[in-house]
């Protein structure tokens, strides 16, 4: 092997070497974050799917639409509710950003 070929290989493997202990050390932050924020997940999950979700009651769905829009606006993310007919009955709600 030249010597051109052996300093290409050394820098993929330092390269790879330091994005592998990059990604190690995210992969730990999130699951120490996760575990740190566990309780509140679980307890947002459990609002969530205590409310019905039947398309044709157009105040459940409201509900279930400004519930996710507050979650999302907790974590930085905004958006707007837009409604609209369905065929039939039901009432669609849309989140889309601001």
């Amino acid at each position: 092997m030249n010597s051109r070929a052996l300093m290409i290989f050394a820098c993929i493997a330092v390269n790879v070497t330091v994005q592998t202990q990059s990604s190690q050390r995210a992969a730990l932050a999130v699951r120490q974050w996760r575990t740190d924020h566990e309780t509140e997940i679980l307890q947002q999950f459990t609002t969530l799917f205590s409310i019905p979700n039947v398309a044709s009651d157009r105040e459940t769905i409201g509900h279930n639409a400004d519930l996710l829009k507050s979650m999302g606006q907790k974590r930085g993310a905004d958006s707007q509710l837009l409604s609209g007919r369905a065929h039939g009955n039901g009432v669609i709600r849309y989140g889309v950003p601001s």
